[in-house]
């Protein structure tokens, strides 16, 4: 968990708790959901605390009432929420030294076990039956033990068939175990017994966060002992630890675009694992990427595949209860995850709550973490500023939006709204209706100026009369559609997204107009000023003999709120998807020539040789739509040339309107930018390139950028032809690049962004950093470490003191009003 932006805007109430609101129409009161009903919420003022961190959950074996435990940043909270939609916040335990952001909490043997990053705090131990009988609540509490052989840690992890403890981001850097894992015998649960520890035999002693389970997986080598998985910041780490005396490193893993290595947890079978990095949607640029490993031989573990979520937003903590996947997601909320398909790499988020309806960007608010293993399959949603919530599955018939009555059996089935909706109808139980129009919206910088097909389109208009924003939801619910004879059903259709305050257009499925809305297709934020287009594979929906889809709209927050239109056009539902991609060059007179992110400056562009190739002119960023999903075989190829040397000649996929440079690949250039392993271009006539994406990055992409920057003069054209994206190996190719999966990824160290920048030295040995700004703008600077602290702050000029910093690795994060850039910094 990194550095929190708390921003506290809850009254006080002398309730505490608000009872259930089912989701409906994708809301449950003012917070986004599917499929998930709000139960009950308590702020963090009514537990008089700032902030809100970990939780977990205790089911009393005598009468079977359930309990949460919030962690707080001034103490552990103990709720009674046997009636969910009536909890009773019991008291809390206080902090055992100061305050602080981090506080963990495990269960054993009918008592809770407290740790916290505040210094000297030690484990706090507490005895859980002490909640069955509590007068006048809330309650202040006091720990029934306290064990200080250790001062602060950052997790702790328990065993409950071992009944071992494990202590883990303790004495980092100190000690026998340099921060590993701490062993502490607690089968006598108010006397833990020191019981040694783990120093790794990998690259990295420190555990971060780790899973420890009696092994009964497919690897019978290992059946019955105490296996440790440690997420180690830089690798994942597999240890047999039955001997605590003498603990064994089994094996080590890696994965590449590694930018923090947080939390894991297996499957209920125990042959997969599925960790989440903490850094890596900022550090990378990903959508939340959740990592996923097959753990059928532990000596020898493989990366099985990625999961890419809907949306940017950072992951923390994940757990597994049967075939789901229960995932804290910060600003995004909790997502729920089906895995029932995950040896055929096939997952598939199936619901949500977002308790930060205001955003779902990168950065570390909402969400901490989640307890789903409740048996009356209520959830507990921890949340960093918005205190305790408790979720729960809606019940069949809850799914909001009306149901379907009209059938379609005939495919293709498409509609342009030129003279009506035709079959598709706005739904009654949301906030604003869609609306058929012919030019531009009433309001400037927002929606589009003409139809995407013919001359009339739909549209959502968020000024509404003062009515229409913040926040509001447009759904629009299509006819029943009946694929009993298609076997690959696919949805088409055209999306317009500009504005300064757009938030979300998502399209969702169901079938036999039951609940359980499952989210196909979604995207967040200004996508540019054109149409864009959208190919939704529908095969997981192929025999059913009614499935509804509804497109769902939610408008933009804050005083711009109004500046949100979104549109849709062109809508077509067919049987077959897009013909798998071939060796045939793309024609670029099939596709719109878009300006991409802020550096279109001052360039051209040119569609020539019957449209094989695409000649970009001058200080020229050029994107086409391109909806592909890339995996782990996908190939681009090329053949590229440049009349002279610019900064930058690249090309590589997006999925959004923004710079990512560790997608773009560069084949020329002064600027040290993107990914250098293929910047070898000669200076004269054509090479061939053919360049194995998914060596790098795999993921949902909608664009494909071509790159000629050239901000130093005028005169430089690059042209691009024969472009060829392709699965595996092209019998047409005429390669003159080596394709192999083996690739060590080479990032050049320059950024391109309105915040760019150089710093050095790098690492950093002596008392100051020089920091070199590509801008005029005023700009500020954090220091943060590994762990979440910030270490220094202030404004940018030509030196950073790094002074105060101990030897290691830390992120080093510029940012203005408008822009951030994170980098990595050593200090030695």
């Amino acid at each position: 968990m990194k550095k929190l932006t708390l921003a506290l805007g809850f009254v006080v109430f002398t309730t505490i708790c608000q009872s259930q609101t089912p989701c409906t129409n994708g809301f449950a009161g003012s917070y986004p959901c599917n499929d998930y009903d709000l139960m009950s919420r308590i702020s963090l003022s009514q537990m008089s605390a700032s902030s809100g961190n970990d939780s977990w959950g205790w089911t009393d074996s005598q009468t079977s009432k359930e309990y949460a435990i919030i962690g707080l940043n001034n103490g552990t909270a103990f709720i009674d929420v046997s009636n969910p939609t009536n909890p009773v916040y019991l008291g809390k335990l206080p902090t055992a030294t100061g305050n602080s952001l981090w506080r963990d909490v495990k269960v054993y043997s009918d008592h809770a076990f407290i740790v916290s990053e505040a210094s000297g705090h030690g484990m706090q131990v507490f005895d859980l039956t002490r909640l069955r009988n509590v007068s006048n609540p809330p309650v202040t509490f006091s720990a029934d033990s306290r064990y200080t052989e250790f001062g602060n840690a950052h997790n702790i992890v328990i065993n409950e068939d071992s009944g071992y403890a494990y202590v883990v981001g303790a004495q980092r850097g100190s000690g026998p175990y340099n921060g590993g894992p701490l062993f502490i015998n607690i089968q006598d649960p108010k006397n833990p017994v020191n019981a040694g520890g783990f120093l790794s035999g990998g690259q990295r002693a420190y555990t971060h966060d780790a899973q420890v389970v009696t092994y009964n997986g497919p690897d019978s080598d290992y059946t019955g002992r105490e296996i440790l998985i440690g997420s180690n910041e830089i690798e994942v780490v597999i240890a047999d630890i039955t001997n605590k005396s003498n603990p064994v490193t089994i094996s080590t893993i890696r994965y590449s675009n590694i930018g923090y290595v947080h939390q894991g947890w297996f499957t209920d079978d125990m042959r997969y694992f599925l960790l989440g990095d903490e850094t890596d949607e900022q550090g990378v640029g990903f959508n939340t990427r959740t990592i996923i490993f097959d753990f059928q031989d532990l000596d020898n573990p493989q990366q099985h595949m990625i999961y890419n979520g809907p949306t940017a937003a950072t992951d923390h903590n994940g757990y597994v209860k049967g075939d789901k996947f229960y995932l804290a997601n910060y600003r995004a909320g909790f997502r729920v995850i089906d895995i029932s398909d995950i040896g055929n790499t096939n997952i598939s988020e199936v619901g949500f709550f977002d308790t930060f309806p205001s955003s779902n960007s990168a950065s570390f608010n909402g969400v901490w973490n989640v307890y789903p293993y409740f048996a009356s399959g209520n959830i507990v949603i921890s949340d960093i500023e918005g205190g305790f919530f408790l979720v729960r599955k809606s019940e069949p018939g809850d799914g909001g939006g009306d149901d379907c009555s009209s059938v379609v059996t005939n495919f293709p089935f498409e509609e342009s709204f030129e003279s009506s909706f035709g079959a598709w109808e706005n739904a009654s139980g949301d906030d604003l209706n869609w609306t058929r129009d012919s030019g531009g919206t009433p309001s400037n910088g927002t929606g589009p100026s003409t139809a995407a097909d013919g001359n009339t389109y739909i549209y959502v208009e968020a000024s509404g009369n003062g009515t229409g924003y913040p926040n509001k939801s447009a759904i629009l619910n299509s006819p029943c559609l009946n694929f009993t004879n298609l076997s690959s059903p696919a949805l088409d259709f055209q999306y317009h997204m500009l504005g300064s305050a757009i938030n979300s257009l998502s399209v969702e499925a169901r079938v036999d107009n039951q609940g359980n809305w499952s989210s196909i297709f979604s995207r967040n934020g200004d996508q540019g000023n054109n149409w864009n287009a959208a190919n939704v594979d529908l095969s997981a929906y192929a025999g059913e003999a009614s499935v509804q889809l509804r497109f769902s709209v939610l408008t933009g927050s804050g005083n711009q709120g109004w500046q949100s239109d979104i549109a849709i056009d062109a809508i077509s539902i067919s049987d077959g998807t897009n013909p798998p991609p071939t060796c045939d060059s793309i024609d670029f007179r099939d596709f719109q020539i878009n300006s991409f992110s802020n550096q279109d400056a001052a360039g051209d562009f040119e569609v020539s040789s019957s449209g094989i190739s695409l000649s970009l002119t001058n200080n020229t960023w050029k994107y086409i739509p391109y909806d592909y999903t890339v995996t782990p075989n996908t190939v681009i190829e090329f053949e590229f040339r440049s009349s002279s040397q610019g900064e930058i000649h690249a090309v590589g996929f997006e999925n959004d309107n923004s710079l990512t440079s560790s997608r773009y690949f560069k084949v020329h250039g002064t600027q040290n930018y993107g990914v250098t392993n293929y910047d070898n271009y000669s200076g004269s006539g054509f090479t061939t390139y053919v360049i194995p994406v998914g060596s790098f990055y795999t993921g949902t992409m909608d664009r494909l950028v071509f790159i000629n920057d050239n901000d130093s003069g005028s005169g430089n054209t690059s042209d691009f032809s024969f472009v060829k994206i392709y699965e595996g190996s092209c019998t047409r190719s005429n390669s003159e690049q080596v394709v192999t999966a083996n690739i060590i990824p080479v990032f050049g160290d320059e950024d391109e962004d309105i915040l760019a920048l150089k710093m050095y030295p790098n690492p950093v040995s002596g008392q100051t950093l020089e920091v070199f700004l590509n801008t005029d703008q005023t700009a500020s600077y954090e220091i943060i470490s590994v762990s979440g602290q910030l270490m220094s702050q202030g404004t940018v000029t030509k030196t950073i003191d790094v002074s105060g910093l101990n030897p290691g690795v830390y992120l080093l994060k510029f940012f203005n009003d408008t822009n951030q850039v994170i980098k990595r910094l050593v200090k030695r």
